[in-house]
């Protein structure tokens, strides 16, 4: 469903009536997954992100719109913020002290949340980088994985979990539009049916060395700030219970080759990562891809870069995947174990 700018406004407008916050201005965001403003606060010299959880059509999966799923988020930034050095955005309680607030539209009930708001620079906005953020970079997702191994779960927690089925259902959305865009063959199909089939056995591995809990899922140069050399991470609502490798293959794909090293240097610092690093990470970078094939597929100004991307690994990647030879770490010499 497209919302009218006076729908948007009046659904800000009614989430904002149950928080006991006085605002100056609102200013509008975007609209994606969420439809999301920025609030700037009246008497004091602080802002906050107001999340609308109303997607674009077909953007996302219904599950990530759950009360209970949506509010697991919330529970775990909260605990980051009050047992972490990690500077997260902080979920903000309603009149009724709930982190999740309802209003309601032609009859549907829609969930809001408000969380703090973090000053800095989105890394993506920097046309910069440096070795000393790598590190930083690395430092800090071990951190929320270290984090993640020792949280012990409140009552009723519930994410989704990042595993074979869900990279099943995936590549089950992307062949429902191939059979429109024509992207791939038959053939081609099948090859990324055998590397799917194979990534599950290094998740299945993960799990059973226990390289696996709750993961940001996400952080990409688009999902933290830049502060003074400082990393916030924002941006958790797709995180989910998964490998722990797989979660710093997400970040390793939004850095130069040549900054790995570094990256590692500063994950190393709190936490330990476990043997055949190469191995796992090339399968996940397969892996990684799949979930973005899907997510822009129904986007038709994704579509010239979905074909480009598909292409690309079904030539460069998955053959020597499937054949068991590296088709990354070969041709780079990376050191990162």
């Amino acid at each position: 469903m497209i919302l009218s700018n006076s729908t948007k406004t009046l659904l800000c407008q009614e989430a904002m009536k149950q928080y006991d916050l006085e605002y100056s201005k609102v200013s509008f965001i975007r609209h994606s997954e969420n439809l999301t403003y920025r609030i700037f606060s009246k008497s004091k010299d602080e802002s906050y992100l107001l999340r609308i959880h109303f997607p674009l059509s077909g953007i996302i999966d219904k599950e990530w719109l759950d009360e209970k799923i949506i509010n697991s988020e919330l529970l775990w930034l909260k605990s980051l913020s009050e047992t972490t050095d990690i500077r997260v955005q902080i979920p903000v309680a309603n009149k009724l002290g709930n982190l999740v607030t309802k209003v309601n539209h032609d009859g549907n009930e829609i969930f809001c949340t408000l969380l703090t708001w973090i000053v800095g620079i989105v890394r993506y906005e920097d046309d910069t980088y440096t070795s000393l953020q790598a590190e930083k970079l690395g430092s800090l997702l071990a951190k929320i994985h270290r984090h993640s191994e020792n949280w012990n779960l409140p009552k009723d927690f519930d994410r989704p979990t990042y595993n074979l089925n869900s990279l099943q259902e995936d590549f089950e959305k992307l062949k429902n539009i191939n059979n429109e865009l024509l992207i791939f063959d038959k053939e081609s199909e099948l090859s990324i049916q055998k590397a799917i089939d194979k990534i599950g056995v290094f998740l299945e591995k993960d799990k059973k060395l226990n390289n696996w809990g709750l993961i940001h899922a996400d952080l990409c140069e688009n999902n933290y700030i830049l502060n003074e050399e400082y990393l916030s991470p924002i941006d958790f609502s797709l995180c989910s219970f998964g490998s722990y490798t797989y979660d710093i293959t997400v970040s390793l794909l939004h850095l130069k080759s040549e900054l790995w090293s570094y990256f590692f240097k500063g994950y190393r610092k709190y936490r330990s990562i476990n043997n055949n690093l190469k191995e796992s990470i090339e399968a996940y970078i397969i892996a990684a891809l799949i979930g973005p094939w899907a997510f822009h597929s129904t986007n038709p100004e994704e579509q010239k870069w979905l074909k480009s991307s598909i292409t690309s690994c079904l030539n460069k990647n998955i053959p020597q995947f499937l054949n068991n030879e590296s088709y990354f770490f070969s041709k780079y010499n990376i050191d990162i174990e």
